[in-house]
This record gives C-alpha cells, sequence and structure tokens, in this order.
C-alpha cells in the first residue's frame, strides 16, 4: 500500500465516521422530537378528560360502594335493572356533602352527587365530563321523591361540582 491509497483510506474512513455521527444526531432528534409530541399528545389526551384525574383516584383510594339497579337503571347508569359496583368517594364540606362514584364494570360512567339537607342532586355523566342525566331527590317524600331536571337547567350547578372535584382530585 502507498502513503497515497494509505491517505485515501483514512479519508474515506473519516467521511464514514461523518455521515455515522451525523446519522446518529439525526436519529436522537427524531426520538427528541418523536418524544416531544407523545408528551404533548399525552397531555392533550387529558385535557380531552377532564374527569380522568379524579377517577383514578377514586378508584385507586375509594370504598367500595354499590348502587340499587332499580335506580340505576333510572339515571341511566345500568340498562338491566342489576345492582351496579362501584367505587365511591366522599367528601363533607359544612352543610354539603359532596360523592364522587365510578363505576366498576364500565370506569368511564360516573355519578357526581350532592347532598344538601334533604335534596341529593344525582348528575351521570362521563370521563369527558358530559353531563348526560340529571335526577333529583327530595328524601322527605318517601315513595316517588325523584325529578328529573332538563340537563341545559343543570348545567350550571354540574360545571360548579365537576370543577370542585377536578381542583381537589386532579392534581
Amino acid at each position: 500500500m502507498t502513503l497515497r491509497q494509505g491517505i485515501a483510506n483514512v479519508n474515506k474512513f473519516e467521511d464514514k465516521l461523518k455521515m455515522t455521527f451525523h446519522m446518529n444526531n439525526f436519529f436522537c432528534y427524531t426520538l427528541i422530537v418523536a418524544g416531544v409530541l407523545l408528551f404533548t399528545k399525552s397531555l392533550a389526551a387529558e385535557d380531552a378528560t377532564p374527569l380522568s384525574g379524579v377517577a383514578f383516584h377514586v378508584l385507586a383510594e375509594g370504598k367500595d360502594a354499590s348502587m340499587n339497579g332499580g335506580f340505576a337503571t333510572y339515571l341511566g347508569v345500568t340498562k338491566n335493572g342489576a345492582r351496579v359496583s362501584m367505587k365511591r368517594i366522599v367528601v363533607p364540606t359544612g352543610s354539603v356533602t359532596n360523592d364522587f362514584y365510578v363505576s366498576i364494570e364500565d370506569k368511564k360512567t360516573i355519578v357526581i352527587v350532592e347532598r344538601k339537607s334533604s335534596i341529593d342532586t344525582f348528575y351521570l355523566t362521563d370521563l369527558l365530563g358530559n353531563l348526560k342525566r340529571v335526577v333529583v331527590n327530595d328524601r322527605n317524600i318517601k315513595d316517588g321523591g325523584l325529578t328529573n331536571i332538563p340537563v341545559k337547567k343543570a348545567q350550571a350547578g354540574f360545571q360548579q361540582e365537576k370543577d370542585w372535584w377536578i381542583k381537589k382530585y386532579s392534581q
């Protein structure tokens, strides 16, 4: 091998190293950009499901509970009239008690309850925070104390309840 051939081989080897270095940098940058995009997508998904943090907390820390099949069917939690197994957290705050239920079978089904004196307001919702149905129960009326409330009429009260739970448990 001549000196010229040796220098040419060194130059080729140097060029291959530079190309490998640039390809490795490109690969690293691609991984970084992909990571940032996935992180951004997960934040967007979390924003799209505002009650997911609360539901996760309730499923992890809540107490076992169940909802009477007849009432669960009336509220729209189930269609078959069977008792519904749920997880529940109850938070008393002064004269109001707030309950948050998550269905164990369908973890996307949520019931938020606000209890004030003898009036219980049940909000059926989902992880997205879409209000689906509202039922008020007057506990002073032994039979027939349930009243359906139009979703539009109950939206403001539901929004307050939802925001309260998100603030309390989604941090």
